[in-house]
C-alpha cells in the first residue's frame, strides 16, 4: 500500500476519472483545470508507479484500488461505467449498487 500512499488527492482525482476512460479535456473540463495539469499528474502516478503508459498507469492504479476496469470498449450510456470490489457501478461519479 506504499505506493498508494505516494499519490496525492489531486493525483487521486484525475486517475479516478482516468479508469472510467475520460480523456485529458473531459477531466480538465471536470476539475477545472487544464489538460496539460491533467497529463502531468498522469505521468507523475505513471513515475511513481513505473508504467510505461496511461493506460498501464490506470491499470496499476485501479488494481491498487480494488477497481475492476473492462477490457473491452462499451458503446453506449455505461461507456464511462466501472466496478469496484464492492459491487456497485460508477457512472460519472453516480454510484449505483448491482
Amino acid at each position: 500500500m506504499a505506493q498508494l500512499e505516494m499519490i496525492t488527492d489531486r493525483q487521486r482525482a484525475v486517475l479516478d476519472l482516468v479508469v472510467q476512460h475520460w480523456t485529458s479535456k473531459e477531466i480538465a473540463r471536470e476539475l477545472g483545470i487544464s489538460p496539460n495539469t491533467v497529463d502531468q499528474r498522469i505521468n507523475a502516478v505513471r513515475t511513481k508507479l513505473g508504467a510505461r503508459d496511461r493506460a498501464e498507469t490506470a491499470r496499476l492504479y485501479a488494481e491498487l484500488n480494488g477497481i475492476f476496469i473492462a477490457s473491452v470498449a462499451i458503446r453506449g450510456p455505461f461507456r464511462n461505467c466501472f466496478r469496484s470490489s464492492h459491487s456497485s457501478i460508477s457512472c460519472r461519479g453516480e454510484w449505483k449498487s448491482c
